[in-house]
C-alpha cells in the first residue's frame, strides 16, 4: 500500500511539473502503451493550452483502453459530443463516457468529472487535459524531458 501511494505522489508531481518541463514550443510526442499515436508532425500533436495544460487527443486515449474500438466510440457533430459504450461480455454496458467539446466536465457512468481546463477543439480533433484523462483511467505516465515525449502506459479499463 505504502508502494502504491509513494508511485501515485510521484506521478502527481511529475504531473503538475510536466507543463513547466515542456516549453510551449517545443513539440511534444505523445506514446501510449508503446506506441506512438501522434508525433511532432502530426496535426493532432499534443501541446500546451493557455493555463499551461497538456492536451491530449482524446480518441487515441480512449482507443487505447482494453475492450474499445472505434464501434465504441460515437461522435455527435452537431452536438459537439462524444460519447463510449463499452459492453461486457455479455453485451451489457460496462461502462459509458460521455463529453460536450469546451466542457470543463465529463461524466463516467453518469458520475460528472470536473477536469483543470475546458477541452479543445483543434484541427478536428478534441482535445483534453492530460491529467484529467489518465486520473480517469488509471493510466501512468512518465515523461522524459530530453526527448520531449509523454508515455502513457494504460493496464486496465474504467
Amino acid at each position: 500500500m505504502l508502494r502504491k501511494t509513494i508511485s501515485l505522489t510521484l506521478c502527481w508531481i511529475m504531473l503538475l511539473t510536466l507543463p513547466a518541463m515542456a516549453s510551449a514550443n517545443s513539440a511534444i510526442t505523445l506514446v501510449i502503451n508503446g506506441t506512438t499515436y501522434v508525433d511532432q508532425q502530426s496535426k493532432v500533436a499534443p501541446y500546451l493550452n493557455q493555463d499551461k495544460k497538456l492536451m491530449v487527443p482524446l480518441r487515441a486515449i480512449l482507443l487505447s483502453l482494453p475492450g474499445v474500438d472505434s464501434r465504441s466510440l460515437k461522435w455527435d457533430a452537431a452536438k459537439k459530443e462524444i460519447s463510449l459504450i463499452v459492453p461486457d461480455p455479455k453485451g451489457k454496458p460496462l461502462y459509458r463516457l460521455s463529453h460536450k467539446a469546451g466542457s470543463d466536465t465529463f461524466t463516467i457512468n453518469g458520475l460528472p468529472i470536473s477536469m483543470d481546463s475546458a477541452s479543445e477543439i483543434r484541427n478536428n480533433t478534441l482535445y483534453m487535459p492530460l491529467r484529467d484523462v489518465v486520473d480517469a483511467f488509471g493510466a501512468k505516465v512518465h515523461w522524459d524531458g530530453k526527448k520531449q515525449t509523454v508515455y502513457v502506459t494504460v493496464t486496465n479499463g474504467l
